[in-house]
């Protein structure tokens, strides 16, 4: 198989790091069986079947998914083919914006996509200029080879971020085509899994004026002195936007745990749904302000 064709973009910092694969040959994917993922999309074994599909066709040892909307980065799903949580931890650390912010590889990523065509990036991390960047998300692990894939469905952007580490070396010719086979349905199932699992990334009415997590929860202590503590702190992040997996990752919980809180707290306010907690919330700082 002919190495893949790259191109590389110099206008942004870091460039040289990183190579846009376009034209990749893809491999034939005809017996893949995608039915352990399809059928944990939306559930808690979503990551653990992503994980093990992705190392068994293309030698990935950890993954992360995430949602790329606006200036928004948020992880959806995250696993690690030995289990842990490494995946998980380089996830949320990249999420915050110290770091997703430095890297040019969302923007390189959704420049050269355009119209949302899903497009394939490698990156060496050893190669990145941004020195925190490089130290703390990659070579601290032991990263050496990076493929992310972004692209948009149903009027979102979602990336997919796979990485190899030195023990087992660097992407093949052969991974990268059977990534690029894969690269379309693995961006539809997360879509299909975001929707499931999460609040859509477009904010509710008001939901962009509420000011910081932080700000939020003295104001819900202030306004619903009935919630608990932590159900406080999921109420103010559920109002702030944030999915259930990035709750669960922020308040080191399991998903089960953020949808328990969520439910005790919706049903102590007798409200249902998250817009009419931002009502809730909304209406009670006018009367609070009024007085």
């Amino acid at each position: 198989m002919a190495r893949p064709h790259s191109t590389s973009f110099a206008t942004l910092p870091g460039d040289k790091a990183m190579q846009i694969l376009d034209s990749t040959p893809a491999v034939s994917m005809s017996g893949i069986n995608w039915r352990d993922a399809i059928d944990t999309v939306g559930t808690d074994g979503f990551s653990d079947a992503t994980v093990r599909s992705l190392n068994r066709w293309a030698g990935v040892e950890h993954y992360a998914a995430f949602g790329l909307d606006d200036e928004n980065v948020t992880l959806l799903s995250a696993g690690s083919v030995h289990g842990g949580r490494t995946a998980h931890d380089m996830g949320s650390l990249y999420t915050l914006p110290g770091y997703c912010g430095r890297d040019p590889t969302i923007h390189l990523a959704k420049r050269a996509s355009g119209d949302g065509d899903v497009v394939m990036l490698r990156v060496d991390p050893a190669r990145l200029d941004d020195e925190q960047l490089r130290e703390q998300i990659y070579l601290s692990r032991d990263v050496c080879d990076r493929v992310f894939i972004c692209g948009r469905r149903s009027g979102h952007w979602y990336g997919l971020s796979m990485i190899r580490t030195r023990q087992r070396g660097s992407f093949s010719v052969d991974d990268l085509g059977c990534i690029r086979a894969m690269a379309d349905t693995w961006l539809s199932l997360i879509a299909k899994h975001d929707r499931l699992v999460g609040d859509a990334r477009a904010p509710e009415p008001g939901a962009t004026l509420l000011g910081s997590v932080s700000a939020i929860e003295i104001r819900l202590r202030e306004l619903m002195p009935s919630l608990t503590p932590r159900e406080t702190q999921v109420c103010a992040r559920i109002l702030r936007g944030m999915s259930t997996p990035g709750i669960a990752i922020d308040l080191t919980l399991q998903e089960d745990s953020v949808a328990t809180y969520r439910k005790r707290a919706y049903r102590r306010l007798t409200i249902g749904t998250r817009f009419e907690l931002i009502q809730r919330f909304l209406g009670a700082s006018q009367l609070l302000t009024h007085h």
